[in-house]
């Protein structure tokens, strides 16, 4: 009988000890005020936009459906994509055009012609969600393209100074 009682005791003791206080509350776990999609939304919001609305460099803008992206910074565009026949195309940055709250910049070589343009109105990231300052719109016709491939997608300065 003292077997029997033994182990009794050898199975329900680490049983005892195993189970969970379930009287206590759990505690809420703590969460950054400042997550990385909040200081990205607040970096790029509207109201940061300089009023002198001069290029500064650093642009960023990119798009889907194929993907691409264009880079403006202080001396270049650079235009890359996705397509199988367009992988890049770079051309110097020109002056400016601004129109109302819209910003071109057109680059004329032997490659070709890129046009970029800038409109301030927030824009939405098609694949991932994020709101932007800017609506991008681009423009490149190769030499040996008869017409201009458009492409359209949102982007933002990534430094104003």
């Amino acid at each position: 009988m003292n077997i029997k009682v033994l182990l009794t005791l050898l199975i329900l003791i680490p049983l005892t000890f195993s189970c969970k206080n379930t009287k206590e509350p759990e505690a809420e776990p703590i969460v950054p005020t400042d997550t990385k999609a909040t200081m990205e939304y607040n970096e790029n919001r509207l109201d940061s936009i300089p009023a002198n609305r001069e290029f500064s460099g650093a642009f960023k803008g990119s798009g889907s459906e194929p993907f691409w992206s264009v880079t403006l910074d202080a001396d270049k565009i650079l235009f890359e994509s996705a397509d199988a026949d367009l992988k890049s195309f770079t051309a110097p940055l020109t002056n400016p055009e601004i129109s109302g709250n819209s910003t071109t910049f057109t680059a004329d070589q032997k490659d070709g012609i890129i046009k970029v343009t800038l409109l301030e109105e927030k824009c939405t990231g098609a694949m991932n969600g994020i709101e932007m300052t800017h609506k991008v719109k681009v423009s490149l016709k190769l030499k040996n393209d008869k017409d201009f491939r458009n492409f359209e997608g949102c982007g933002a300065y990534e430094e104003w100074k």
